[in-house]
């Protein structure tokens, strides 16, 4: 009897066992953090820390969208492309389920290149011995960004200044005729953007820089103008007119006879090597004048009939020769400029109304310095008028900084 109860009970429990249905249970995620990277960094996840199956099974990891790529249990990203967020998808399998989380990755990118200068690139003429420096930055994510200025005369410039978060900076103790370089390298605390190199050149050092216009109208005394001394003799003499170019105020000389000159004389400023002297003037038919140094007449221009015809002439003291540079119409505005260097291969270039006559260039086999200045009508010659404007004499010597009478 016994025997049959043990018989019908194994039967039972096999017919219990067998009406059973096993069910599994997914894998269970817990929430993966959004992430913010800049470009170039390296993101990595391991799954298994945020993924659990309740039956214990083994797990395996898919990227079902977005970037990035799967290795085993770990997830990775090398953050690249466009700046913004990107969403994630990965899905976790147990081999009979899958059940799958997102996550999102906001893309940040570098700081903005530093980017329009002032003084723009190559620029030339600029302020000494102070200038401001300026530039555009930022940062396309809105990050806070300083900047490491670098400077100098070379086209590798050092470092002037670190960690500053302005994009203007005023550098003083600039020399003339000086080419300078400099670069600015953004940072977000991240990465690292270097700007370009630019470069920019200041002006040349000004002896005379004259318009006239803030001389009252009337003879020339000793204290009338400030970077020269004016002289004169007989009936000859100087005066501010309004006979300037344009018929604003200029410098007029009157010389009626051959027995007086009148001149202004610029001395007592620093020896210079390089440089010009530039000018605008209008003579009479009659008119004789000179302009330039007068130690060894170099740079000089006699202007008037010196025996070729009425024009602009110069005279080289080594060969005592004298030269028609260019012919002239009197009782009309014209334009002189001459440019001076006594260096490497010392003399001086005429231009005349900005065009330089094809033998143009007086040359000496000397160096010598350039150390004073004149403006003259002469003793032995007449002159009805010669107006004088817009007056400059400046020095292209680099680092040249002191004048003075």
């Amino acid at each position: 009897m016994r025997r049959n109860n043990l018989a019908l009970a194994l039967v039972l429990l096999v017919i219990i066992i067998a009406g059973c249905v096993f069910v599994n249970r997914l894998p269970v995620w817990s929430t993966i953090e959004d992430f913010t990277r800049n470009i170039g960094s390296l993101l990595e996840i391991d799954l298994i820390d945020y993924c659990t199956d309740p039956d214990g099974d083994e797990l395996s990891f898919s990227l079902v969208s977005g970037p990035g790529s799967i290795n085993g249990s770990n997830y990775s990203w090398t953050v690249s492309g466009a700046i913004g967020t990107k969403e994630v998808e990965i899905e976790a399998s147990d081999g009979e389920g899958k059940s799958s989380t997102s996550f999102t990755i906001t893309v940040k990118g570098p700081p903005n290149t530093p980017s329009n200068p002032s003084p723009s690139d190559n620029a030339v003429n600029q302020n000494f011995p102070l200038i401001t420096l300026s530039w555009e930055g930022g940062d396309p994510d809105g990050d806070e960004v300083t900047y490491d200025l670098y400077f100098g005369k070379t086209p590798d410039p050092a470092l002037l200044r670190k960690d500053f978060s302005s994009t203007t900076h005023t550098k003083s103790a600039l020399e003339n005729s000086t080419k300078y370089y400099w670069k600015v390298v953004a940072k977000d605390g991240t990465h690292e953007v270097e700007g370009p190199v630019w470069s920019f050149t200041t002006g040349a050092f000004c002896l005379v820089q004259e318009s006239f216009e803030s001389l009252a109208l009337g003879p020339l005394s000793s204290s009338t103008l400030s970077w020269g001394d004016y002289q004169k003799t007989s009936t000859s003499f100087a005066e501010i007119t309004q006979r300037g170019f344009n018929e604003t105020k200029g410098l007029t000389f009157v010389d009626p006879t051959v027995l007086g000159y009148a001149k202004v004389v610029g001395e007592g400023f620093k020896p210079a090597k390089s440089g010009a002297i530039k000018f605008d003037f209008r003579v009479s038919e009659n008119g004789f004048f000179g302009v330039g140094d007068p130690i060894r007449r170099a740079p000089y221009v006699y202007v008037g009939d010196f025996g070729d015809g009425f024009g602009v002439y110069t005279y080289n003291y080594q060969t005592d020769k004298v030269r028609k540079r260019s012919e002239l119409e009197p009782a009309s505005w014209h334009l002189i400029m001459m440019e001076f260097d006594f260096t490497d291969s010392p003399g001086f270039a005429v231009y005349v109304d900005n065009i330089m006559h094809p033998c143009g260039y007086e040359s000496y086999s000397e160096s010598f310095d350039f150390t004073k200045f004149e403006f003259i009508v002469f003793a032995d010659k007449t002159c009805s008028y010669v107006d004088f404007d817009n007056i400059i004499i400046c020095v292209t010597e680099p680092g040249y900084s002191t004048a003075g009478k």
